[in-house]
């Protein structure tokens, strides 16, 4: 069975953003029509899990599906996943394994957000989407990084990258 996290956040909310967790458990959140449902799974290869991963999400649908080391390359232009679209994308072309993707909802309206200079086999894998609601925008990232990847590099790219990130968020 895949394992996963969701994660549910109102756009309008102005509450204290720790509320819902209470000694490490995430309590749940009532669904609500301005809320926006993520789930992420490292995957460990696509093509093999991919009617597996959908399935899960049949019970407990999700706007948005972040899977990384989805292992794929060309091809995952060229895969169909029912309900969503393919947002956003980062594939290796050097190393083996890997890559993260987005994968949205189609009824949602949503802009890629080109994320390649930031991204290195290895050390840094990430993509990115932006979407933009009547209450608020939303900036949906997917990272990874590999277990032998250079730690230092990770972490100055991300921050270079989230500074971007943000920059062109508040500014437009």
């Amino acid at each position: 069975m895949v394992n996963n996290h969701r994660a549910m956040k109102v756009c309008n909310d102005k509450t204290n953003r720790y509320e819902h967790y209470t000694q490490n458990k995430l309590k749940p959140i009532k669904y609500d029509a301005k809320a926006v449902t993520i789930f992420h799974q490292n995957i460990c290869g696509l093509p093999n899990k991919k009617e597996e991963l959908l399935h899960s999400l049949t019970e407990h649908p999700a706007h948005i599906i972040c899977p990384t080391e989805h292992h794929l390359q060309d091809e995952l232009e060229c895969m169909t996943f029912n309900k969503y679209t393919l947002g956003a994308k980062f594939c290796r072309k050097a190393h083996k394994g890997g890559g993260v993707c987005i994968l949205i909802e189609e009824i949602s309206h949503f802009a890629n957000i080109n994320m390649d200079k930031y991204s290195k086999e290895m050390d840094i894998e990430i993509c990115a989407i932006n979407i933009v609601t009547p209450s608020c925008t939303i900036v949906v990232v997917t990272i990874y990084r590999s277990t032998t990847g250079d730690v230092t590099y990770f972490l100055n790219t991300l921050e270079t990258a989230i500074d971007q990130l943000y920059n062109n968020t508040t500014n437009n």
